[in-house]
């Protein structure tokens, strides 16, 4: 942490870059981030590939978020990658890594290939926005009440309003501390968890009615597919909410959440009772927590699932 401290103070500017399909861990990080480097007097900048979800659009400074290499400040001197395991994981904006500028890499991820120099991975965190809440605090960064909400929300969203099980009591000092320096953290709830568009609650209802369990009550799935948005007159983002669902099924272990995309279907996985899913989602290519991880398959929904389900049936064999 130390050395991710220098790298900021050694800098006069910066792009802030977060992964694709960007969720409140790295939405909240990158822009905090950018604010304690202004604070700094450092010029920052914020990139994240496809840009900020309506979900995360009453955050301040949203409006100023680039979302190509076409946003880039040509003058920007080095890079700073958060919540992002590795350089593909930034999608369109990968060249960026591409070691050109210096590039300091901030994760909480276990499976981070710790690139960039210097790379500071700690996957005990809760959140990536922890760990620059510590930075600040035991580095002397300014945290005003902005960025107060934006490291909020980072650690509120990635423990799942503190229900997940990485939620521990470094997690909630850091909340309640960031509470205190101004964090609007009912303001952040509310919008987050409690306000819903008509279309994102007609797709909620068509999802859960997709509901199938399996391995006798151990494994339960939901999916949405392009036609249910279509008849909901829903988006993709209106489905971002829906990967804890099937979780949430009473004596459920792992609930999986299948999203047909373009050229096949997105999968998040999702355990409950000290069950690790982890090397389930990266036998598919994908990563995360033991508790919450993700893929892309390169398959139909109806394949994706079959192969999915005799993934997670044989983990949970395993296990026996």
């Amino acid at each position: 942490m130390r050395e991710i401290a220098a790298f900021l103070r050694a800098h006069r500017s910066f792009v802030i870059l977060g992964h694709v399909d960007p969720d409140g861990d790295a939405i909240g990080s990158a822009l905090g981030l950018a604010g304690m480097l202004r604070a700094e007097g450092r010029v920052a900048q914020v990139l994240l590939p496809g840009g900020v979800p309506d979900t995360y659009r009453f955050l301040p400074r949203t409006d100023e978020v680039g979302a190509s290499l076409e946003d880039l400040d040509p003058e920007t001197e080095a890079v700073v990658v958060l919540d992002s395991t590795s350089p593909s994981r930034l999608a369109s904006l990968e060249p960026l890594a591409d070691g050109s500028r210096p590039l300091a890499n901030v994760d909480h991820h276990p499976d981070n290939s710790r690139f960039g120099a210097p790379a500071f991975v700690d996957p005990t965190a809760c959140a990536t926005a922890l760990l620059l809440y510590e930075l600040a605090r035991d580095h002397d960064f300014t945290i005003d009440a902005e960025v107060a909400s934006f490291l909020y929300t980072g650690i509120v969203t990635d423990t799942g309003r503190f229900t997940f099980s990485n939620t521990d009591a470094r997690g909630l000092a850091a909340a309640a501390e960031l509470t205190r320096l101004g964090a609007e953290a009912s303001r952040i709830a509310t919008r987050v968890y409690a306000t819903h568009s008509p279309s994102s609650l007609r797709l909620l209802g068509a999802v859960l009615a997709t509901l199938e369990v399996h391995e006798q009550g151990r494994v339960a799935c939901v999916q949405v597919t392009n036609r249910m948005l279509e008849e909901c007159g829903a988006t993709s983002e209106d489905a971002d909410g829906f990967s804890g669902l099937a979780r949430s099924v009473e004596g459920v272990s792992v609930g999986l959440f299948f999203r047909e995309t373009e050229g096949g279907t997105k999968v998040s996985f999702r355990s409950n009772g000290g069950v690790s899913i982890h090397g389930v989602a990266s036998r598919f290519g994908g990563g995360g927590h033991s508790s919450a991880s993700g893929a892309r398959l390169p398959f139909p929904l109806e394949e994706a699932k079959a192969r999915v389900l005799v993934a997670v049936a044989e983990h949970l064999e395993s296990l026996v």
